[in-house]
């Protein structure tokens, strides 16, 4: 069976590794390479794609569900939080997005203005997901296979309507083969490793 906790765990996996390659931009000094470059490209095409459909996965789809269940009162706030912090992440990601921009185009980008606008988001995000997968995930057990596999269905759906003919902003885009490797081979594993799933490739 289709689980929906599988398919989040990946897009969690997705924002570990951009977040991983966010935070080495933030660090990175002197000229900037074109694998650099190519890298920011790939984190603000991410972040401005994929990220969003991951939010509605979980505003549209998990939460609705999750909200009919008789939850405790731990399950509910961590609900009602999810929510707020998306609010806030979504603030934060402009700024963020206008320094990648800058950096993908070799513009002006002062590094203490792009490393503070990656700490706005890349920290938070990080510990946001942390908690969904603490409290939030293990709750999806309690709803029925069905409204499980209707959530997966519609996740799916999601990503078919906004990516008709592309893929979208993933690490496979980022350089590789006969280029250097420090921005293509960014790899963090899960917290939690993945259930199984027909269907991959969400994120």
């Amino acid at each position: 069976m289709a689980e929906p906790v599988a398919h989040l765990l990946r897009c969690h996996q997705q924002i570990r590794r951009f977040s991983a390659l966010l935070q080495l931009l933030a660090a990175e000094g002197g000229p900037r390479s074109p694998e650099a470059r190519q890298a920011a490209r790939g984190c603000a095409r991410y972040l401005r794609e994929s990220l969003p459909l991951h939010a509605e996965d979980e505003e549209l789809s998990l939460s609705p569900r999750l909200a009919t269940l008789r939850l405790g009162d731990t399950a509910r706030a961590a609900l009602a939080r999810m929510m707020e912090q998306h609010d806030a992440l979504e603030a934060a990601l402009p700024p963020l997005l206008t320094s990648l921009d800058a950096f993908a185009e070799d513009g002006p980008v002062p590094a203490l203005l792009l490393r503070e606008r990656v700490v706005a988001v890349v920290p938070p995000l990080l510990t946001h997901i942390e908690a969904e997968e603490e409290v939030i995930f293990p709750v999806v057990d309690g709803l029925s296979d069905p409204v499980r596999r209707q959530i997966v269905q519609e996740m799916i759906a999601r990503r078919q309507r906004r990516f008709l003919t592309a893929e979208g902003g993933r690490l496979s885009n980022l350089p590789g083969g006969s280029t250097p490797v420090r921005w293509a081979s960014v790899e963090v594993s899960a917290r939690r490793p993945t259930r199984g799933g027909a269907n991959g490739g969400l994120g």
